[in-house]
């Protein structure tokens, strides 16, 4: 996983300022959904906490938005370095969804400690997860697909803090069950009850 120099001062400012606007558009909801420990290689203790991502809609007007089916963790946010989010799916693409007020998308994910941070205790800290709206009007599909350039742009949507759709504060617990949680890509949902 890239972490560019624009994603790192980012989050330094973010960390000085404490602030978290919301998005006028969308509403991220993050919930732990499980836990899991077993020993790894060679002997250590390896944890996963389960997540599961609710994306909801203030308006059925809005434009759709593009979601990378398998690589979406490269167009998120962490305000905590140590952590990062597991993924894994049959193919990567990116697909284009459109959210009315009554659906909403879920994700099931895991988060775990960095490849620089094994062995970090991801209970200590709370932390928040941003993704970045990437709006269906600002980039053809075809130009994601056929251009060169289309990386460098995505790339740059990390240095506009008005696209980072911010979730609540979460703190993840050990809990008593521990099983494999299973992970993969967004998944549209019908739900009239879910604010």
């Amino acid at each position: 996983m890239r972490i560019s120099i624009v994603s790192v001062i980012f989050l330094l400012i973010l960390g000085c300022s404490g602030n978290y606007p919301e998005h006028p558009n969308y509403q991220l909801i993050v919930e732990q959904s499980g836990y899991y420990s077993g020993t790894g290689e060679p002997g250590n203790i390896h944890e996963e906490f389960g997540l599961t991502f609710k994306l909801t809609s203030n308006y059925d007007t809005l434009p759709a938005i593009y979601l990378m089916t398998c690589s979406w963790p490269e167009h998120t946010i962490i305000d905590n370095e140590k952590i990062r989010l597991g993924t894994g799916c049959d193919a990567n693409y990116m697909s284009r969804v459109k959210l009315k007020t009554d659906q909403y998308l879920e994700l099931q994910t895991v988060a775990r400690p960095s490849r620089f941070f094994e062995g970090y205790d991801l209970t200590k800290s709370k932390f928040r997860v941003a993704l970045i709206a990437i709006d269906t009007t600002e980039m053809d599909f075809g130009f994601y697909l056929f251009n060169s350039e289309a990386e460098k742009f995505l790339d740059s949507l990390k240095s506009q803090q008005e696209r980072y759709i911010w979730s609540n504060e979460i703190q993840l617990k050990r809990l008593n069950s521990s099983e494999r949680m299973p992970f993969g890509s967004w998944e549209l949902i019908k739900a009239s009850n879910i604010r």
